[in-house]
This record gives structure tokens, sequence and C-alpha cells, in this order.
């Protein structure tokens, strides 16, 4: 098993590369959601140019992979769009998703930033996918550490809100509530990432954590929260110390 990192393939991929590697990445994604969300690197269309992506592969099948977005904020600078994950179910139980993640986040901050933040989004209806983001990485609002948020915040919800709804499967339709940093409905009740305020499993261990964000969240409607912070350096040495 092999974890690859890849940065800029926009520039590298030929149109038969580029279309194989989609058509590979659409196989795993039929084998992961009822239905495919035609978004991201699902699309026909996706050209790589703003992506990140780290992809698991066993020998030369592609079993897993976490794919993000490089985007620019209101100010003009960069942050990074925290996108999609998939792994195989045939190889779940062997922390791939933390382990994809870890390397996406990791060989990003390395070269781009390693001295430095990595500003990021992160668009969930998952409480345990919003609980440990707010609870492992630094500055994220909405969570129990911070409970306002900054003009650097703001300039980062505002660009998603304006100008990348194509890009994060949300449409125009959905109302965005600039405070509590909530997309009202956009996880659709047809949509393969919708779940239930009910269904446990997708909670955390940290009741405190599920309930701050089930007060805010109304999951049997489909909202969806965005989340905003950074992480460094420091952060990913916090992290694997614990």
């Amino acid at each position: 098993m092999k974890i690859k990192y890849y940065q800029n393939l926009g520039k590298k991929l030929n149109e038969k590369k580029r279309k194989n590697l989609i058509a590979q990445l659409r196989t795993l994604g039929y084998a992961c959601f009822e239905k495919l969300p035609e978004y991201q690197c699902f699309a026909f269309d996706c050209d790589f140019k703003r992506h990140v992506i780290a992809i698991a592969y066993d020998r030369k099948k592609i079993v897993g992979f976490c794919s993000a977005l490089k985007l620019t904020d209101e100010w003009g600078e960069n942050f990074l769009h925290l996108g999609l994950t998939c792994v195989h179910p045939h190889y779940r139980g062997m922390g791939l998703t933390h382990k994809l993640a870890g390397r996406l986040t990791t060989e990003y901050l390395i070269r781009n930033s390693l001295f430095g933040k990595v500003w990021f989004s992160n668009v969930a209806g998952v409480i345990s996918s919003l609980a440990n983001v707010g609870k492992n990485l630094d500055q994220v609002y909405p969570s129990l550490k911070v409970y306002y948020p900054t003009k650097k915040h703001l300039a980062i919800a505002e660009s998603i809100n304006r100008r990348y709804r194509n890009l994060i499967y949300i449409g125009d339709q959905y109302k965005f509530d600039k405070e509590k940093f909530i997309f009202y409905g956009s996880g659709k009740q047809d949509s393969c990432f919708e779940k239930r305020s009910n269904d446990t499993k997708y909670h955390h261990r940290d009741p405190k954590l599920n309930q701050f964000y089930l007060n805010i969240l109304n999951l049997d409607q489909g909202d969806e929260m965005l989340q905003v912070g950074n992480y460094s350096i420091f952060t990913l040495l916090r992290y694997l110390k614990k």
C-alpha cells in the first residue's frame, strides 16, 4: 500500500491521463456512494488545476483518496478547502482516511508554508467530522474554542459563499448564514452526504462536542456547516503527540 501526494496535476497531465485518472476516481466513488456526486474530481471536466490530492494505491489500483482545493479569499490570499475523501469498503478499518488526510495536510504545509500557517475551510453535515476539525486544528470557527469570527474568517467565508459554491457542491438556492456559518438545507434530502441527527454512528465520542454542533445545525433539514481555521507545524506536532 502506497500513498502519493500530488499538487499542480493540471500542468502535468495530458488529456488521456486526465480522463484515465477521473475514470479511476469515479470507479472508486461508485463503490463508496449510492449516488455519485458530480463535482470536484468526480466531474468529467475536472482539470485538476486547483486540486491538491493524496491517493492510496494497492499496486496500481486506486483504493482511496483525499482531495482538497487551493482557493483564494476576498483578500487575494490562498486557503485550502478540505474537500472529498473516499476509501474503498474493502480497505476500511485500516486508518486510511486519517492517513490520507494527514499526508495531504502535512505535505501541503511543507511545500507551501512550512514556517507559517495554512488557512483552510471545511463544509460538512457530519458531527464527528466537524468535532474533529474543531478540536484538533487552530482558530476554528465555529467551535467550542472560537465563539466569534475574525475578519480573516469572514474573508474566507465570503469567498466560499460568493464564488466557490459550484466547487463545493452547494447550489445558489441555499441560504448562507454569515453569523453562524451555516448553509441551510444544502445537504439535500436526496444527497449522498445527508446524515440524520439521531444517527449516532456519525457522532463524536465527546458528548459536549456533539451537543454544541447539534444546537447549531438541523441535520434533519439538511443543514451543513462551514468551518474556517488554520494549522501550522506546531498543530501537527501537537496532534502527533496525542
